[in-house]
């Protein structure tokens, strides 16, 4: 079993790799990207942050983590929980909105602005008997878009 921490640094590394070598959707068993005008960041952002994604006029403020029921490590659940975040979304024509996603139920992602912001994670995970400070969650979202 690997530590979240460090499942946390491969992910950061994977996505860093795929952006750095610029993933054509072909790999490694051919075939050619079915989308080739969508362009796909995954994103980390701290609760209270607001970052701009590269190339594109869009910004995502994380607000909120509105709801943390999910399954906390050490403990059998019967149901997995979920985690509901609040995202600000804005673009530099004065278009924003407010949007709630969740880790296990609908909606998990929105759309806005020709923008597709999907939740992929929020962590850190509960750990039975901890608490977790509200300044400590991270999302880590995909943004699909122009």
């Amino acid at each position: 079993m690997i530590p979240r921490c460090l499942e946390t640094w491969i992910t950061i590394g994977i996505a860093a790799g795929t952006i750095a070598c610029g993933s054509t959707g072909g790999g490694p068993f051919g075939g050619t990207n079915p989308e080739p005008s969508i362009s796909r960041r995954e994103l980390f952002v701290s609760v209270g942050r607001e970052i701009a994604v590269p190339e594109t006029d869009l910004k995502i403020a994380f607000r909120e983590v509105a709801q943390d029921s999910r399954c906390p490590t050490g403990v059998e659940c019967v149901w997995e929980g979920n985690g509901e975040v609040v995202l600000a979304l804005s673009r530099s024509d004065g278009t924003s909105g407010v949007v709630t996603l969740n880790t296990a139920t609908e909606p998990r992602s929105a759309a806005f602005g020709g923008f597709e912001i999907r939740l992929l994670e929020l962590v850190p995970y509960p750990v039975y008997g901890e608490s977790i400070e509200r300044g400590a969650y991270v999302v880590r979202i995909e943004v699909r878009g122009p």
